[in-house]
Protein backbone atom coordinates (compact mmCIF):
# COMPACT_ATOMS: atom_id res chain seq x y z
CA UNK A 1 0.00 0.00 0.00
CA UNK A 2 2.81 2.42 0.91
CA UNK A 3 4.46 1.65 -2.40
CA UNK A 4 1.23 2.40 -4.26
CA UNK A 5 0.86 5.77 -2.54
CA UNK A 6 4.47 6.62 -3.29
CA UNK A 7 4.12 5.70 -6.96
CA UNK A 8 0.92 7.73 -7.21
CA UNK A 9 2.67 10.72 -5.62
CA UNK A 10 5.51 10.48 -8.12
CA UNK A 11 3.06 10.33 -11.03
CA UNK A 12 1.23 13.39 -9.73
CA UNK A 13 4.52 15.23 -9.28
CA UNK A 14 5.58 14.38 -12.84
CA UNK A 15 2.24 15.52 -14.20
CA UNK A 16 2.48 18.79 -12.24
CA UNK A 17 5.99 19.40 -13.55
CA UNK A 18 4.80 18.79 -17.12
CA UNK A 19 1.89 21.21 -16.72
CA UNK A 20 4.22 23.80 -15.16
CA UNK A 21 6.63 23.48 -18.10
CA UNK A 22 3.86 23.80 -20.70
CA UNK A 23 2.59 26.93 -18.93
CA UNK A 24 6.06 28.40 -18.42
CA UNK A 25 7.20 27.98 -22.03
CA UNK A 26 4.73 30.51 -23.51
CA UNK A 27 5.62 33.03 -20.81
CA UNK A 28 9.33 32.54 -21.54
CA UNK A 29 8.65 33.26 -25.21
CA UNK A 30 6.50 36.26 -24.36
CA UNK A 31 9.12 37.71 -22.02
CA UNK A 32 11.82 37.28 -24.68
CA UNK A 33 9.70 39.29 -27.13
CA UNK A 34 8.92 41.95 -24.52
CA UNK A 35 12.62 42.38 -23.70
CA UNK A 36 13.36 42.75 -27.41
CA UNK A 37 10.50 45.22 -27.85
CA UNK A 38 12.07 47.52 -25.25
CA UNK A 39 15.17 47.88 -27.45
CA UNK A 40 13.30 48.62 -30.69
CA UNK A 41 12.31 51.89 -32.28
CA UNK A 42 8.73 50.96 -33.09
CA UNK A 43 5.10 51.96 -32.77
CA UNK A 44 3.29 48.91 -34.14
CA UNK A 45 3.81 46.54 -31.22
CA UNK A 46 1.40 48.09 -28.74
CA UNK A 47 -0.46 44.79 -28.42
CA UNK A 48 2.69 43.19 -27.01
CA UNK A 49 1.69 43.25 -23.33
CA UNK A 50 0.86 40.39 -20.97
CA UNK A 51 -2.65 40.18 -19.57
CA UNK A 52 -3.22 40.30 -15.82
CA UNK A 53 -5.39 37.92 -13.81
CA UNK A 54 -5.87 38.72 -10.08
CA UNK A 55 -2.76 40.89 -10.27
CA UNK A 56 -0.60 38.13 -11.77
CA UNK A 57 0.68 37.59 -15.29
CA UNK A 58 -1.42 34.97 -17.01
CA UNK A 59 0.17 31.95 -18.63
CA UNK A 60 -2.73 29.60 -19.22
CA UNK A 61 -4.61 31.90 -21.64
CA UNK A 62 -1.60 32.31 -23.95
CA UNK A 63 -2.27 36.01 -24.41
CA UNK A 64 0.89 36.44 -26.51
CA UNK A 65 -0.74 34.35 -29.25
CA UNK A 66 -3.02 37.33 -29.90
CA UNK A 67 -0.15 39.75 -30.34
CA UNK A 68 0.39 41.53 -33.62
CA UNK A 69 2.58 39.46 -35.96
CA UNK A 70 2.62 36.41 -33.67
CA UNK A 71 1.02 33.02 -34.33
CA UNK A 72 1.07 29.97 -32.07
CA UNK A 73 0.70 26.23 -32.50
CA UNK A 74 -1.95 24.17 -30.74
CA UNK A 75 0.20 24.00 -27.59
CA UNK A 76 0.41 27.78 -27.30
CA UNK A 77 4.06 27.98 -28.33
CA UNK A 78 5.07 30.59 -30.90
CA UNK A 79 5.31 29.05 -34.38
CA UNK A 80 5.46 32.20 -36.52
CA UNK A 81 6.71 35.78 -36.16
CA UNK A 82 5.82 38.04 -39.09
CA UNK A 83 6.78 41.71 -38.74
CA UNK A 84 7.39 42.40 -42.42
CA UNK A 85 7.39 46.04 -43.48
CA UNK A 86 6.87 47.60 -40.04
CA UNK A 87 9.98 49.77 -40.56
CA UNK A 88 11.12 49.52 -36.95
CA UNK A 89 14.76 49.99 -36.02
CA UNK A 90 16.94 47.91 -33.74
CA UNK A 91 19.04 44.78 -33.93
CA UNK A 92 18.72 41.04 -33.50
CA UNK A 93 21.30 40.62 -30.76
CA UNK A 94 18.71 41.61 -28.13
CA UNK A 95 16.30 38.88 -29.20
CA UNK A 96 16.82 35.66 -27.24
CA UNK A 97 16.23 33.22 -30.11
CA UNK A 98 16.83 30.22 -27.84
CA UNK A 99 13.41 30.93 -26.30
CA UNK A 100 11.56 29.81 -29.46
CA UNK A 101 12.12 26.05 -29.97
CA UNK A 102 8.84 25.70 -31.92
CA UNK A 103 9.43 28.58 -34.34
CA UNK A 104 8.74 27.54 -37.94
CA UNK A 105 8.61 30.92 -39.70
CA UNK A 106 10.51 34.16 -39.02
CA UNK A 107 9.86 37.15 -41.29
CA UNK A 108 11.53 40.42 -40.28
CA UNK A 109 11.98 41.75 -43.81
CA UNK A 110 11.67 45.37 -44.93
CA UNK A 111 12.57 46.99 -41.62
CA UNK A 112 15.53 49.02 -40.37
CA UNK A 113 17.38 46.31 -38.48
CA UNK A 114 21.13 46.82 -38.14
CA UNK A 115 24.08 44.94 -36.71
CA UNK A 116 25.18 41.34 -36.96
CA UNK A 117 23.10 38.25 -37.60
CA UNK A 118 23.29 36.27 -34.34
CA UNK A 119 24.66 32.70 -34.40
CA UNK A 120 21.69 31.78 -32.17
CA UNK A 121 19.62 31.49 -35.34
CA UNK A 122 21.17 28.06 -35.74
CA UNK A 123 19.30 26.91 -32.62
CA UNK A 124 15.91 27.18 -34.34
CA UNK A 125 15.80 23.51 -35.28
CA UNK A 126 12.22 23.67 -36.63
CA UNK A 127 12.66 26.79 -38.74
CA UNK A 128 11.47 26.33 -42.34
CA UNK A 129 11.22 29.95 -43.50
CA UNK A 130 13.71 32.74 -42.72
CA UNK A 131 13.36 36.20 -44.26
CA UNK A 132 15.71 38.98 -43.14
CA UNK A 133 15.82 40.79 -46.49
CA UNK A 134 15.57 44.55 -47.02
CA UNK A 135 17.30 45.62 -43.82
CA UNK A 136 20.73 47.02 -42.96
CA UNK A 137 22.18 43.88 -41.43
CA UNK A 138 25.96 43.57 -41.63
CA UNK A 139 28.74 41.23 -40.58
CA UNK A 140 28.82 37.63 -41.81
CA UNK A 141 26.34 34.84 -42.32
CA UNK A 142 26.76 32.59 -39.26
CA UNK A 143 28.11 29.11 -39.95
CA UNK A 144 25.41 27.89 -37.55
CA UNK A 145 22.77 28.44 -40.26
CA UNK A 146 23.89 25.08 -41.63
CA UNK A 147 22.18 23.54 -38.56
CA UNK A 148 18.74 24.59 -39.84
CA UNK A 149 17.92 21.17 -41.22
CA UNK A 150 14.22 21.99 -41.77
CA UNK A 151 14.70 25.21 -43.69
CA UNK A 152 13.51 25.43 -47.29
CA UNK A 153 13.20 29.20 -47.92
CA UNK A 154 16.11 31.55 -47.18
CA UNK A 155 15.88 35.29 -47.89
CA UNK A 156 18.91 37.47 -47.08
CA UNK A 157 18.87 39.94 -49.99
CA UNK A 158 19.25 43.72 -49.82
CA UNK A 159 21.46 44.00 -46.75
CA UNK A 160 25.11 44.84 -46.04
CA UNK A 161 26.27 41.29 -45.31
CA UNK A 162 29.87 40.46 -46.29
CA UNK A 163 32.25 37.51 -46.25
CA UNK A 164 31.63 34.08 -47.69
CA UNK A 165 28.42 32.07 -47.72
CA UNK A 166 28.90 29.01 -45.45
CA UNK A 167 29.50 25.87 -47.52
CA UNK A 168 27.24 23.94 -45.18
CA UNK A 169 24.18 25.67 -46.67
CA UNK A 170 24.61 23.39 -49.70
CA UNK A 171 23.66 20.46 -47.45
CA UNK A 172 20.26 21.93 -46.64
CA UNK A 173 17.01 21.15 -48.48
CA UNK A 174 16.58 24.63 -49.89
CA UNK A 175 13.96 25.44 -52.51
CA UNK A 176 14.71 29.16 -52.59
CA UNK A 177 17.95 31.04 -51.88
CA UNK A 178 18.00 34.84 -52.11
CA UNK A 179 21.33 36.60 -51.51
CA UNK A 180 21.26 39.51 -53.97
CA UNK A 181 22.51 43.04 -53.25
CA UNK A 182 24.97 42.41 -50.44
CA UNK A 183 28.76 42.39 -50.17
CA UNK A 184 29.29 38.63 -50.33
CA UNK A 185 32.59 37.35 -51.70
CA UNK A 186 34.19 33.99 -52.34
CA UNK A 187 32.51 31.06 -54.12
CA UNK A 188 28.85 30.20 -54.35
CA UNK A 189 28.02 26.94 -52.55
CA UNK A 190 26.97 23.90 -54.59
CA UNK A 191 23.25 24.38 -54.13
CA UNK A 192 20.60 21.98 -55.48
CA UNK A 193 22.12 18.79 -54.09
CA UNK A 194 19.57 17.96 -51.37
CA UNK A 195 16.35 19.43 -52.78
CA UNK A 196 14.95 20.69 -56.10
CA UNK A 197 16.12 24.30 -55.99
CA UNK A 198 13.73 26.64 -57.81
CA UNK A 199 14.95 30.17 -57.13
CA UNK A 200 18.58 31.26 -56.86
CA UNK A 201 19.29 34.99 -56.72
CA UNK A 202 22.79 36.16 -55.85
CA UNK A 203 23.15 39.23 -58.09
CA UNK A 204 25.13 42.37 -57.32
CA UNK A 205 27.72 40.90 -54.98
CA UNK A 206 31.41 40.07 -55.27
CA UNK A 207 31.11 36.32 -55.70
CA UNK A 208 34.19 34.82 -57.33
CA UNK A 209 35.22 31.45 -58.61
CA UNK A 210 33.44 28.97 -60.86
CA UNK A 211 29.72 28.69 -61.39
CA UNK A 212 28.57 25.82 -59.12
CA UNK A 213 28.74 22.53 -61.04
CA UNK A 214 25.56 21.41 -59.31
CA UNK A 215 23.52 23.89 -61.37
CA UNK A 216 24.05 22.01 -64.63
CA UNK A 217 21.67 19.21 -63.65
CA UNK A 218 19.38 21.33 -61.49
CA UNK A 219 16.37 20.92 -63.78
CA UNK A 220 13.98 22.32 -61.15
CA UNK A 221 15.26 25.89 -61.61
CA UNK A 222 12.61 28.52 -62.31
CA UNK A 223 14.47 31.79 -61.78
CA UNK A 224 18.22 32.51 -61.67
CA UNK A 225 19.89 35.88 -61.12
CA UNK A 226 23.69 35.82 -60.87
CA UNK A 227 24.53 39.05 -62.68
CA UNK A 228 27.16 41.58 -61.62
CA UNK A 229 29.62 39.27 -59.93
CA UNK A 230 33.01 37.83 -60.89
CA UNK A 231 31.93 34.28 -61.63
CA UNK A 232 33.93 32.20 -64.08
CA UNK A 233 33.01 29.17 -66.13
CA UNK A 234 32.10 27.82 -69.51
CA UNK A 235 28.60 28.75 -70.60
CA UNK A 236 28.01 25.69 -72.75
CA UNK A 237 29.35 23.26 -70.14
CA UNK A 238 28.13 24.64 -66.82
CA UNK A 239 24.46 25.05 -67.74
CA UNK A 240 21.98 22.46 -68.92
CA UNK A 241 18.37 22.27 -70.09
CA UNK A 242 15.80 23.64 -67.67
CA UNK A 243 12.18 22.84 -68.57
CA UNK A 244 10.75 25.11 -65.83
CA UNK A 245 13.13 28.06 -66.20
CA UNK A 246 11.42 31.35 -67.06
CA UNK A 247 14.14 33.90 -66.21
CA UNK A 248 17.92 33.81 -66.15
CA UNK A 249 20.43 36.64 -65.98
CA UNK A 250 24.17 35.97 -66.02
CA UNK A 251 25.32 39.39 -67.25
CA UNK A 252 28.58 41.03 -66.25
CA UNK A 253 30.56 38.07 -65.03
CA UNK A 254 33.60 36.38 -66.56
CA UNK A 255 31.93 33.57 -68.46
CA UNK A 256 33.48 32.09 -71.58
CA UNK A 257 32.46 29.46 -74.12
CA UNK A 258 29.66 29.47 -76.65
CA UNK A 259 25.89 29.65 -76.67
CA UNK A 260 24.75 26.05 -76.64
CA UNK A 261 21.77 24.99 -78.78
CA UNK A 262 20.47 23.49 -75.51
CA UNK A 263 19.11 26.90 -74.54
CA UNK A 264 16.44 26.27 -77.16
CA UNK A 265 15.14 23.49 -74.91
CA UNK A 266 14.20 25.89 -72.11
CA UNK A 267 10.66 26.19 -73.44
CA UNK A 268 9.29 28.44 -70.68
CA UNK A 269 12.05 31.03 -70.87
CA UNK A 270 10.78 34.62 -71.05
CA UNK A 271 14.06 36.46 -70.42
CA UNK A 272 17.61 35.44 -71.33
CA UNK A 273 20.32 37.94 -70.39
CA UNK A 274 24.02 37.11 -70.78
CA UNK A 275 25.55 40.50 -71.67
CA UNK A 276 28.99 41.69 -70.62
CA UNK A 277 30.83 38.36 -70.68
CA UNK A 278 33.28 36.75 -73.11
CA UNK A 279 30.88 34.51 -75.03
CA UNK A 280 32.14 33.45 -78.44
CA UNK A 281 30.83 31.67 -81.53
CA UNK A 282 27.50 32.00 -83.29
CA UNK A 283 23.99 32.60 -82.03
CA UNK A 284 22.28 29.20 -82.34
CA UNK A 285 19.12 29.09 -84.42
CA UNK A 286 17.54 26.93 -81.71
CA UNK A 287 16.82 30.12 -79.75
CA UNK A 288 13.98 30.55 -82.23
CA UNK A 289 12.19 27.71 -80.41
CA UNK A 290 11.68 29.87 -77.32
CA UNK A 291 8.08 30.81 -78.07
CA UNK A 292 7.62 32.76 -74.83
CA UNK A 293 10.85 34.75 -75.00
CA UNK A 294 10.27 38.48 -74.50
CA UNK A 295 13.80 39.71 -73.69
CA UNK A 296 17.06 38.60 -75.29
CA UNK A 297 20.24 40.45 -74.30
CA UNK A 298 23.51 39.09 -75.67
CA UNK A 299 25.29 42.45 -75.93
CA UNK A 300 28.97 43.10 -75.16
CA UNK A 301 30.36 39.67 -75.93
CA UNK A 302 32.49 38.19 -78.73
CA UNK A 303 29.71 36.69 -80.86
CA UNK A 304 30.30 36.43 -84.60
CA UNK A 305 28.47 35.44 -87.75
CA UNK A 306 25.00 36.20 -89.02
CA UNK A 307 21.99 36.72 -86.83
CA UNK A 308 19.90 33.58 -87.38
CA UNK A 309 16.65 34.01 -89.27
CA UNK A 310 15.02 31.65 -86.75
CA UNK A 311 14.81 34.56 -84.31
CA UNK A 312 12.04 35.86 -86.53
CA UNK A 313 9.80 33.15 -85.08
CA UNK A 314 9.89 34.83 -81.68
CA UNK A 315 6.51 36.54 -81.83
CA UNK A 316 6.63 37.60 -78.17
CA UNK A 317 10.10 39.17 -78.40
CA UNK A 318 9.93 42.88 -77.55
CA UNK A 319 13.49 43.62 -76.40
CA UNK A 320 16.59 42.58 -78.32
CA UNK A 321 20.13 43.77 -77.60
CA UNK A 322 23.00 42.41 -79.70
CA UNK A 323 25.29 45.46 -79.64
CA UNK A 324 29.05 45.31 -79.08
CA UNK A 325 29.56 42.00 -80.85
CA UNK A 326 30.80 41.11 -84.34
CA UNK A 327 27.51 40.07 -85.88
CA UNK A 328 26.12 40.74 -89.32
CA UNK A 329 22.71 40.83 -90.95
CA UNK A 330 19.32 41.26 -89.35
CA UNK A 331 16.25 39.46 -90.69
CA UNK A 332 13.55 42.06 -91.29
CA UNK A 333 10.91 39.83 -89.70
CA UNK A 334 12.56 40.36 -86.29
CA UNK A 335 11.35 43.96 -86.25
CA UNK A 336 7.76 42.81 -86.32
CA UNK A 337 7.17 42.73 -82.56
CA UNK A 338 10.17 44.61 -81.19
CA UNK A 339 9.58 47.59 -78.92
CA UNK A 340 13.25 48.04 -78.02
CA UNK A 341 16.15 47.15 -80.27
CA UNK A 342 19.82 47.92 -79.73
CA UNK A 343 21.59 47.58 -83.10
CA UNK A 344 24.62 45.49 -83.87
CA UNK A 345 26.62 48.42 -85.20
CA UNK A 346 27.63 49.79 -81.80
CA UNK A 347 30.91 47.97 -81.64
Amino acid sequence: MACSRKCLSLELLSFWCLISYVQARPNAEAMALLRWKETLNQSSLQSWTLELSNGNLTSHVHSHCKWFGVSCNKDGSIASINLQGELFGGNLSNLDLSSFPSLVSLNLSHNNLKGDIPPQLGLLSNLAYLNLSLNYLSGFLPVSLANLTQISLLYMGNNLISGTVPKGLANLSLYEVHLSINNFSGPLPEFCQKAPLKYLTAALNNFRGPVPKSLRNCTSLVRVRLQNNHLTGNLDQDFGVYPNLNYIELSYNRLKGGLSPNWGGCKNLTQLKISGNDITGNIPGELGNLKQLGVLDLSSNQLVGEIPKELGRLSTLNYLSLSNNKLSGLPAIIFKSLQWFYPISDW
